[in-house]
């Protein structure tokens, strides 16, 4: 109301502020202060004094910016002008219809770069470091060598493509199993295959050894061999999903090779040679491994050797402690005589059936890793192993790891490879399962 009531007045007092709505009364009765199209109109100054602790109305004026070189002395003499951003604040409070500022205050605010800003200028500044030349040498040490490497491969094509120019022409054959033992095989493939099958089921359902004699290879081995075998071959049905037929050859003996499962389902290889009579036999000695001294036996009498020579000598010194030094000597020898088996057992090389795998896991006693070379030997059941040495680059070294595949680069070596080995006992202080290789007889186990 008192608003209302003050601005009637003005309008009676003032004329022409009351119909145009502009001031054009003496300097002494009223103050005009102009900011761009507002105005601030102050009227009766000498009233406000007196009235100045009575509650008025605030009217809200529009904010103004003012360039700070109104503000200048002019006694400044700053050469260079930095562009600022003048902030007008107002502070409001209820009760007060006017207020009179006696000064502005203002802020320059400056703005920051960004992150990719301040990138740009650190890469800009950046200097070289000593990594970075580390990097652009390798760089062209790279380059180089492997221009190297295309200038001598290039080099060395020309020399194999000038060899082979000038190498006799390689007569070709259209067989390429014409001069191998498993010619009469490949030729013969359908054959082979059913007579193979007819074999299997045949000695299947045979009753005793002599009806399965009828079908094997050496039918008299057989007889002698089966009995103290004391195992039993179990083949399955043919199946051709689940089987795989292969030839192969020792020397001059070729054969067929089945690869499937027994009746429990356990890996089994079958081997069938070419008769007199080009009819397919079963080798039966191939087929399970069979050995004149099975490995299991010789694993057996070496345990037993050892553990009568330590017991040997555990009498002996026990008979020098009790008898007395002069007496105990040939007592004791005696005793040690009785309890070990003879020195001469497995001193001669036998024959041996096994699958080899090259290991570098069990040195021990007198075989060390720096003059020999270790080889697993499992039996064909897979149940016995023996440990085999042979010197280190030895002529029969390179044969057993060329078998293997050692030394080559394939990316998976050969484990588990049939062959047949002569072995035999040839240190009195090694352990009971190590053996030492004497001879590689033939790849694989069927025999010539």
């Amino acid at each position: 109301m008192s608003n209302k009531r003050e601005r009637n007045s003005c309008r009676d007092e003032d004329p022409e502020l009351a119909d145009n709505g502009n001031v054009k009364g003496d300097a002494e009765d009223a103050k005009v202060i102009t900011s761009g199209d507002a105005k601030l109109i102050i009227s009766g100054a000498d009233k406000i004094k007196d009235d100045t602790a009575q509650a008025r109305e605030i009217a809200v004026q529009p904010r103004a910016i003012k360039s700070l070189d109104s503000d200048k002395s002019e006694g400044d003499n700053e050469e260079h002008e930095v562009p600022s951003v003048v902030r007008l604040e107002k502070r409001l409070e209820p009760g007060h219809e006017r207020i009179k500022i006696n000064q502005a205050k203002f802020e320059k605010l400056e703005s920051k770069p960004d992150r990719a800003e301040q990138s740009e200028e650190n890469w800009s500044s950046a200097k070289m470091t000593s990594s970075w030349w580390i990097a652009i040498v390798g760089m062209g040490v790279a380059v180089i060598l492997i221009a190297g490497l295309i200038l001598k491969y290039a080099f060395d094509d020309d020399l194999v493509m000038d060899e082979v120019a000038g190498a006799a022409p390689i007569e070709k054959t259209g067989d390429a199993y014409a001069a191998s033992p498993q010619k009469w095989f490949h030729d013969n493939d359908i054959m082979v295959k059913e007579q193979a099958i007819d074999l299997l089921e045949k000695y299947v359902i045979a009753k005793n050894n002599k009806e399965r004699s009828a079908v094997v290879r050496d039918p008299k081995k057989f007889l002698d061999s089966v009995e103290a075998w004391g195992g039993m071959f179990k083949p399955r049905a043919v199946d051709d999903d689940h089987c795989n037929w292969s030839v192969s050859h020792t020397r001059e003996c070729g054969f067929l090779v089945l690869t499937c499962k027994d009746a429990d389902f356990m890996p089994l290889q079958i081997y069938f040679t070419r008769g007199d009579d080009d009819q397919i036999q079963l080798d039966w000695h191939a087929t399970v491994g069979w050995s004149t001294h099975p490995m299991r036996v010789i694993k057996e009498n070496l345990k037993k050797r050892h553990e009568a020579s330590y017991r040997g000598k555990q009498a002996h010194h026990l008979v020098e402690d009790k008898m007395g030094q002069d007496r105990s000597i040939g007592e004791g020898s005696a005793v040690s005589r009785e309890l070990t088996l003879p020195n001469g057992l497995y001193s001669e090389p036998v024959t041996l059936r096994c699958l080899l795998t090259r290991r570098n896991e069990f040195y021990a006693g007198p075989y060390n890793a720096e003059a020999h070379s270790a080889f697993m030997l499992r039996s064909a059941d897979r149940l016995t192993h023996l440990w085999g040495y042979v010197e280190r680059d030895s002529k029969l070294d390179h044969d057993l790891r060329r078998l293997l595949d050692h030394g080559r680069f394939v990316m998976e070596l050969k484990k588990n490879l049939p062959v047949t080995v002569k072995v035999k006992r040839a240190k009195k202080d090694a352990l009971p399962s190590q053996l030492e290789l004497m001879e590689l007889v033939h790849p694989n186990w069927v025999s010539p």
